[in-house]
């Protein structure tokens, strides 16, 4: 009997000490991710980077993996502080690979997300720019079946309070 009282305490103590997100529906949990946020073409690209210590995207790796961003209240006012990049942009035409200058703009955040109950199908599209003279190969994902909670800017402080003072100013 004392036996069984020991297993049943190391039990009920083991599980008080997990992680209460083992509990959790998964739909529940907020993530937290730090990346890269890219505007191309009107569109918002999310290049996740675990760390970030100013705005180099260009100086890490070649191949990235991202997905599209649904459009946000704040997105205007970090389009007005992201870095502007000039950019050679890859196009196939007639199975020729013709290179076009182009420019996106980029700025370092971080994102809070939930995962969305209703998932959609996931697809991929292949990016090929060049950057001072390197090649960089992004890919894409149409979603990544996240509803973006929050969006905000990995800058010194100086610049978020001048961006926030714009738009609470209008």
């Amino acid at each position: 009997m004392s036996r069984d009282k020991f297993l049943i305490s190391v039990m009920i103590m083991f599980l008080y000490s997990c992680n209460y997100s083992l509990f959790v529906p998964k739909n529940n949990v907020l993530h937290a991710r730090t990346g890269y946020l890219m505007y191309f073409n009107n569109r918002e690209y999310f290049f996740p980077e675990r760390n970030i210590h100013r705005n180099n995207f260009f100086s890490k790796r070649v191949r990235k993996n991202g997905y599209i961003l649904s459009p946000n209240e704040w997105s205007e006012d970090f389009l007005s502080i992201s870095q502007k990049y000039v950019v050679g942009n890859y196009h196939v035409v007639k199975g020729d690979s013709v290179l076009i200058e182009d420019s996106v703009r980029i700025i370092p955040v971080e994102t809070r997300s939930l995962t969305a109950k209703n998932k959609s199908k996931v697809g991929f599209v292949d990016w090929h720019i060049k950057y001072n003279g390197q090649d960089f190969f992004l890919k894409y994902a149409n979603t990544n079946n996240e509803y973006v909670w929050t969006l905000y800017p990995i800058l010194d402080s100086g610049k978020l309070e001048e961006v926030k003072q714009k738009k609470y100013a209008q």
